[in-house]
């Protein structure tokens, strides 16, 4: 997901993960969603991404969503379809709605919170993916807000802000599509108690320059054993120049919350849509420290 803000800033300045951006002019606009198939074409398509995502699913939700996968892939694109929801540029495309939807659908949280409202698309996949779950959704700027689930709740801070906890049987699922540090999201939700965890713009080191506002350091970057503290990296997006330096600490502090990061699979060839965003499901320890 493309982050929009500081548009009109000239000068470099230092965004919420500490890098230092440069800008030196606006960003091209992103093509509009579409969608052409016949319907006996769109069954085969819809059975070549069940494929693809068949095993990641199962390694995150259990042999039993097999049978599950193929309705949830062919739901999400009626939901796609029938969105109100004609532009949602800077925020979740088709690929990444997709895996969002299905994850949601089959994983069958009780309360989904969500970090990054945006337009609301996803808060709005999320409530037809889950429509008995309790839905909250989090953003610092409702400025740009056009769509509004049903039975959801939004609220105009960060999600750190709200009085939220969990227990050892809860069932929870945190989307995380924010540009905030992944390491930091981590240790928040780690102290607060919840396990499972959704991440967008999981990038690893050396594709930093596929998003704007990228949360460095990623999960990607925190599994990556070559990362050196005090290293610099450097990369370029849309004529802007990011600089971040390696925070070694909190590099080992997220990883160590970490039980498991599973990737989800790329189907832009299968939908020839843009790339998605390395979508990727992270699950924490039990035994949690306070890494905060």
């Amino acid at each position: 997901m493309e982050n929009n803000q500081d548009t009109k800033k000239a000068k470099p300045y230092v965004d919420a993960n500490g890098v230092i951006v440069e800008r030196m002019r606006p960003p091209a606009p992103e093509p509009a969603p579409r969608m052409n198939l016949s319907d006996a074409l769109l069954a085969r398509q819809q059975h070549e991404i069940v494929a693809r995502l068949e095993s990641a699913v199962v390694s995150i939700v259990g042999a039993e969503s097999t049978q599950a996968l193929p309705d949830a892939v062919t739901a999400y694109f009626r939901s796609y379809r029938a969105s109100p929801l004609t532009d949602n540029t800077g925020g979740s495309q088709f690929n990444d709605g997709l895996l969002l939807f299905v994850l949601a659908r089959l994983l069958a949280p009780r309360r989904i919170i969500e970090s990054g409202t945006h337009r609301g698309f996803s808060s709005w996949l999320l409530r037809h993916a889950c429509p008995d779950a309790e839905l909250l959704s989090f953003d610092i700027d409702h400025s740009q807000l056009a769509l509004r689930a049903e039975g959801a709740s939004y609220h105009l801070c960060d999600w750190t802000e709200h009085d939220l906890t969990s227990s050892a049987d809860d069932n929870t699922l945190i989307f995380f599509d924010d540009h905030i540090s992944h390491a930091r999201r981590i240790m928040e939700a780690s102290a607060r108690g919840f396990r499972h965890l959704l991440f967008d713009d999981n990038f690893p080191v050396t594709t930093l320059y596929a998003t704007g506002g990228v949360p460095v350091p990623t999960v990607a970057m925190l599994m990556d054993s070559s990362l050196q503290g005090g290293e610099e990296l450097s990369w370029t997006r849309n004529n802007k120049r990011y600089r971040y330096r390696v925070d070694a600490d909190r590099l080992i502090g997220a990883r160590r919350l970490i039980s498991r990061a599973v990737g989800l699979p790329d189907v832009t060839d299968l939908t020839e849509y843009r790339s998605p965003s390395r979508m990727t499901y992270v699950e924490l320890l039990e035994d949690r420290g306070n890494a905060l």
